[in-house]
This record gives structure tokens, C-alpha cells and sequence, in this order.
């Protein structure tokens, strides 16, 4: 009986990541299908500061993110995800290499990839005709790692600055 449920406790955290493959690549599908309206099919709650600026609280996450967002930037609109539980920028640099993986492997081949390093973050660019861009950010100063897909048909660059999430909040 001990030997089976150590196998069972060895197999635990095989069967999670498995499980959690399995929920990235079906919130990454349904983030850019919902791409398409402008992401209102996964809109939830607004969420405003006293200069009336917002954004909102979308109804999918993909997993372990600190937090996720949909927000318009220059006319666009799109949808954000941030992980800040690396601890040190190393670890956050093999998160980045498995989220850039596992995107990549969600989408399927037809979308290209494109490598940039600027002067605080490296990314990758996911390119595909007639489909949403997707950046992937790995900050170089902090141990965070951001996902950013934006609307076919806009920016195939991504941003050039990572949003101020605490000047919102402390205008």
C-alpha cells in the first residue's frame, strides 16, 4: 500500500503540469478567439480610478498569473497577463523560455517567431497572417514575465512600454 501511494505522490506534480498544459492551451485559444471582439466574450468587471481611466477584469486567467487584464492602448485593445513569482531573474528566465514553449506549441506551426532583446526586457514575437500577435516579455531589471495578445490586423510589434499598472491605481 506505501509503495503505491508514494507512486501516486512521485506522479502528483507530472499529473499537474499535464493539467496545467492542458488549461493554458485552452485559455490561450479561447483569449484569441475572443481577439476577434475586441475580447468581449471573456470581459468581466470594469474596473475604473478616479480619472475615470479602466480597464477590465477578464473572465479567463491562464495559469498562475499574478494577474490579468484587458485594456485599450491607442485605440486598441488588448489582453495582458503578468507573473511576478520568480524569485530571482534567473528563474524567471526559465519561465519565460517554458511560457514562450508553450505558446508556441498552443498556436501550432503556422505562426512565425520573431526574437528581440531592448534595453530592459528580451520578447518573441508569435506572427501569424490574418490572426492576433502574441508578445511574450521576460523584464531583465525584475524577475516578471508578461503575455500580450493583441487583435489581428493591429500592431505586429507589440509594446514598446510595459503598462504602469501602480500609476493607475496612484494617479
Amino acid at each position: 500500500m506505501r509503495v503505491g501511494l508514494r507512486c501516486v505522490l512521485l506522479l502528483y506534480p507530472l499529473l499537474g503540469l499535464a493539467q496545467n498544459d492542458a488549461d493554458f492551451d485552452a485559455a490561450l485559444k479561447r483569449i484569441v478567439r475572443a481577439s476577434k471582439d475586441r475580447f468581449i466574450p471573456i470581459e468581466g468587471a470594469r474596473i475604473e480610478n478616479r480619472r475615470r481611466d479602466f480597464f477590465f477584469e477578464p473572465r479567463v486567467y491562464l495559469p498562475g498569473a499574478t494577474y490579468c487584464r484587458i485594456f485599450e492602448l491607442d485605440s486598441t485593445w488588448i489582453f495582458g497577463c503578468e507573473w511576478e513569482h520568480a524569485k530571482t531573474t534567473a528563474a524567471a528566465a526559465g519561465f519565460y523560455d517554458q511560457l514562450v514553449a508553450k505558446a508556441e506549441t498552443t498556436l501550432g506551426a503556422e505562426w512565425s517567431k520573431q526574437i528581440n532583446s531592448r534595453k530592459s526586457w528580451n520578447e518573441v514575437l508569435l506572427i501569424a497572417r490574418g490572426q492576433p500577435t502574441l508578445q511574450l516579455i521576460q523584464e531583465t531589471r525584475a524577475p516578471v514575465v508578461h503575455l500580450f495578445v493583441f487583435p489581428a490586423g493591429t500592431s505586429q510589434k507589440g509594446l514598446s512600454t510595459i503598462p504602469d499598472w501602480h500609476a493607475f491605481f496612484h494617479p
